[in-house]
């Protein structure tokens, strides 16, 4: 028999009836309440993909404002649900915890390289040498990208645009404890496509978070246009780049 919850709304099994002033009665259909969820045998398995999908959003708003400095100038308005998507397909290979308990830790994060923030981008890192150098013991990491001449790769670039900037970026992520750090070359400026070389970029940094903690090596490419000796970054031919290269776990 149904219940009085207000004045005029009366709630039964799966349905409510609402009596406007009126005096007419609309049904409406409404799901199952809060505490059901959270408590029936028969959704257990919902609890352990709304647990997963969580830790996914989580860490994805993480990486997200971990990059935000170099995000301004890449067009993706999809990029919060595609990078979760990613992320639960990573969460699903942790071969070591039940469900509702797996997590980014212990998957296999080879899958989240070569993610591209911004979706018009076609994958052109790997056209950048980058090696990598990290010790545990002082927790230094160490990223350096080799110079590169510009007629040996293919940059995309708008027929306005004057100068490129690329350079590495290093981040560093706790999602267990939501840290993160950042850092890019201090001397990383655009340079003209009408040069021979890309320069050289180093990126040295000392990580302070707890761990364990994910670092992440992305490449960042924007183009940008110098009119009068100053710089107007171009983002509306969604030609900027960034990309994830390299991830791994230290101090697991």
């Amino acid at each position: 028999m149904p219940k009085s919850k207000k004045l005029s709304i009366f709630k039964g099994l799966g349905a409510s009836a609402r009596i406007n002033p009126k005096g007419e009665i609309t049904l409406r259909k409404i799901g199952i309440t809060a505490k059901r969820l959270k408590t029936d045998p028969a959704y257990k398995r919902t609890r352990e993909n709304m647990s997963e999908f969580s830790h996914a959003a989580k860490t994805g708003k993480l990486i997200r404002y971990a990059f935000a400095a170099w995000l301004k100038s890449i067009s993706n308005p999809h990029l919060s649900g595609a990078l979760v998507k990613t992320l639960m397909e990573l969460i699903k290979s942790d071969a070591t915890n039940n469900r509702g308990s797996r997590n980014i830790m212990n998957a296999n994060l080879e899958s989240l390289e070569r993610f591209e923030f911004n979706e018009k981008k076609q994958y052109i890192a790997g056209a950048f040498p980058l090696t990598f150098r990290f010790q545990k013991e002082n927790k230094q990491i160490l990223v350096r990208m080799k110079a590169v001449r510009q007629k040996d790769i293919y940059l995309p670039a708008p027929p306005y645009a004057t100068h490129v900037k690329v350079h590495p970026i290093l981040v560093a992520i706790n999602p267990g404890e939501q840290y993160k750090e950042s850092f890019c070359p201090p001397e990383a400026t655009p340079v003209s496509i009408l040069e021979e070389y890309i320069p050289q970029q180093i990126v040295t940094a000392a990580i302070t978070i707890p761990p364990p903690y994910i670092i992440m090596v992305a490449l960042f490419i924007e183009f940008s246009q110098c009119v009068n000796g100053r710089f107007g970054t171009i983002w509306t031919e969604g030609k900027n780049s960034l990309t994830i290269v390299k991830v791994f776990i230290a101090n697991k």
